[in-house]
């Protein structure tokens, strides 16, 4: 009964922080190379941002289809760096997984990934 009025998860949602959790589970289990190379790749893709956009709130405030159009391009630039170096598209995937959740003003689910990718980004030098 008291779960009765209690806020559904919408399935979008869910799919995203489950497969963002399926993919830090694997890259925590993953040798010392490897978790760098997220690292990197999220340190990169962080890097690119700042240089953009300079804050995270200059990038919230921005039209919904050009924060989508970033969105757009993070996975253009991931998908290029899959057959190149994979850790690195892993990282680059993860802040991208971050940088929507920030954008759709999900605080929730933005704190839990930011824990994550800023776990990787220490690795990284």
């Amino acid at each position: 009964m008291f779960g009765l009025f209690k806020k559904r998860e919408p399935q979008e949602r869910i799919e995203l922080r489950k497969e963002f959790e399926k993919i830090t589970k694997a890259v925590h289990g993953a040798d010392s190379p490897v978790q760098v190379a997220v690292g990197y790749g999220i340190n990169m893709a962080n890097s690119l941002f700042i240089k953009r956009f300079s804050t995270v709130d200059a990038f919230v405030s921005l039209p919904r289809e050009e924060s989508a159009s970033y969105i757009k391009s993070l996975t253009q630039f991931e998908e290029k760096m899959s057959s190149q170096d994979p850790p690195t598209a892993i990282g680059i995937g993860l802040f991208k997984m971050w940088i929507g959740v920030v954008a759709e003003r999900d605080e929730e689910l933005a704190t839990q990934f930011s824990k994550e990718i800023s776990y990787f980004s220490r690795k990284a030098p």
